[in-house]
C-alpha cells in the first residue's frame, strides 16, 4: 500500500518545509478515496451520455507527502491517465483549488515533471481560493457542472485540516444547486476535544450546529447535506491507536450505484471493518495470525446480524416491500455491500420466517424482482 517515492530527493528536501508528513491513517485515506475513484471512473466513462468527467479536490495541497508518497490528486491524475486513453470521446477535468500559491506551485511541478498528462482530453485547472469561497463561485463551475446534470459526472473532494475550515453552510448550497457526489472529512476530534472553546461555540452558532455530542453533531451535519440531488449518506471512521477517533469520511450521492461502489472500496480496503484504527507494531503482527478470508467471514456474519435487526425495526410488518428498498436500507445504514445482501441477511430471515418472499414474479429464484413483507410471518414454503 505504501508508495515509493516518485520524485528526486532533491525536490523533497527543497520542498520539505511545504510538505506534510504522511500519518498512519494517511495512508488508508488516500487509498480509500483512489480506490472509490477507480470504481467510480469505470461507471462514468462507460455512460454514453456523460461527456464531462471533473474531480474537484477543493483543498489538494501540495501533492506529496515529506516521503515522497503521493496525495489524492495524483493518485488521481494517474487514474485519469489510463481512463482518458481508453475513452478520447470524454472529457476529464482535474481541478486542483488550495489555499497556499506555494503549494499549488508544487502539484503543478509535479504534476508538469514528474507525472505528466498522457491524453489530450485531460485538462488541468488550479485555482488559489480559500475553500469556502470556491465553493461559493457558481460561475466557476457552471463551466464544468452541465445544464443537464446528468451529462456531467461531478466528485467533490473536500479534506481539510481541522472541523472548523469548511462552512458547512456552504457546502450544503453548494449541494443544493449541483449535480455531483461528495467525499467530506469531518475532523470529529476537534469538536470533541474543543466543544467548549469560544472558536468552537462560535462556528457551531454560525452553522446552525447545537449539538452536545459527536453522534449529534454527525447527523446534524448528515440531515444538512441531504439536500438538491443528494439521496444517500454514508460515513467511515477512523481512529487512533488508543481507539480516540480522528475524523470520518463522510459520503453523499444522488444515485444507490455510487453507494453500493463506495462499500466495494471500503471492502477492498478495509475487509469489512467498521472502522479504520491505527495499529502498533505488536498488533499487526497478531492480526497476521488469521487469514483476510477469516476475518471477512467472521465480519459479513457479524454485519449481518446487525442488519437482520435493523430490517425488522424498519420496515412495517404489513406493507409489501421492493427488494430495492431493502437493499437501499441495508446498505445506507449497515457495512454490507449489495453482493452480500441476498445470501446474508434476506434469504435467512425468510428461511426463519421473518420475511415472506409473495412470488409475484414466475421464476422462485428471483428474488431482486419480488416483492416482500418484512415482520414475523407464517413461513408456508
Amino acid at each position: 500500500m505504501e508508495d515509493k517515492c516518485f520524485v528526486p530527493i532533491e525536490f523533497i528536501r527543497a520542498n520539505k518545509h511545504l510538505l506534510d508528513e504522511k500519518k498512519s491513517q494517511t495512508t488508508y485515506k488516500i487509498e480509500y478515496v483512489s480506490k472509490y475513484v477507480e470504481k467510480w471512473l469505470f461507471v462514468m466513462s462507460n455512460i454514453d451520455n456523460v461527456e464531462n468527467i471533473n474531480f474537484i479536490d477543493c483543498m489538494c495541497n501540495a501533492g506529496i507527502y515529506t516521503d515522497g508518497g503521493k496525495g489524492t490528486a495524483i493518485k488521481v491524475l494517474e487514474l485519469f491517465n489510463g481512463f482518458a486513453l481508453q475513452h478520447p470521446n470524454k472529457t476529464f477535468n482535474l481541478i486542483l483549488n488550495d489555499i497556499s500559491p506555494d503549494r499549488l506551485c508544487i502539484i503543478t511541478t509535479i504534476i508538469n515533471d514528474y507525472v505528466g498528462v498522457k491524453a489530450q482530453n485531460i485538462n488541468i485547472v488550479t485555482r488559489n481560493l480559500d475553500v469556502n469561497a470556491f465553493l461559493s463561485d457558481e460561475k466557476f463551475f457552471v463551466q464544468y457542472f452541465n445544464c443537464y446534470p446528468k451529462r456531467s459526472a461531478n466528485l467533490v473532494f473536500v479534506d481539510p485540516y481541522n472541523f472548523c475550515t469548511v462552512k458547512i453552510s456552504v457546502l450544503e448550497k453548494f449541494l443544493s444547486k449541483a449535480y455531483c457526489e461528495l467525499i467530506f472529512n469531518i475532523f470529529t476530534s476537534d469538536f470533541v476535544r474543543n466543544q467548549d472553546k469560544e472558536k468552537m461555540k462560535k462556528f457551531c452558532k454560525e452553522e446552525n450546529i447545537f449539538c452536545t455530542t459527536k453522534e449529534a453533531m454527525v447527523l446534524q451535519i448528515t440531515s444538512q447535506l441531504k439536500v438538491g440531488y443528494i439521496k444517500y449518506s454514508f460515513a467511515y471512521e477512523f481512529k487512533t491507536i488508543t481507539n480516540m477517533e480522528l475524523y470520518q469520511i463522510m459520503f453523499f450521492t444522488p444515485n444507490i450505484k455510487g453507494l453500493e461502489k463506495l462499500k466495494e472500496a471500503l471492502w477492498d480496503t478495509f475487509n469489512g471493518k467498521e472502522f479504520h484504527r491505527n495499529q502498533a507494531r505488536q498488533d499487526a503482527e497478531q492480526m497476521s495470525l488469521f487469514s483476510q478470508d477469516d476475518e471477512k467471514d467472521w465480519r459479513i456474519e457479524s454485519h449481518s446480524a446487525v442488519a437482520k435487526e435493523l430490517l425488522l425495526a424498519h420496515f412495517p410488518n404489513d406493507n409489501e416491500i421492493e427488494y430495492i428498498a431493502i437493499e437501499e436500507f441495508v446498505i445506507e445504514n449497515t457495512m454490507l455491500n449489495e453482493n452480500q445482501i441476498l445470501e446474508h441477511v434476506l434469504k435467512p430471515l425468510i428461511q426463519n420466517g421473518q420475511v415472506k418472499k409473495l412470488g409475484y414474479v414466475n421464476r422462485s429464484s428471483n428474488y431482486k424482482k419480488d416483492k416482500y413483507i418484512v415482520g414475523v410471518v407464517d413461513n408456508e414454503d
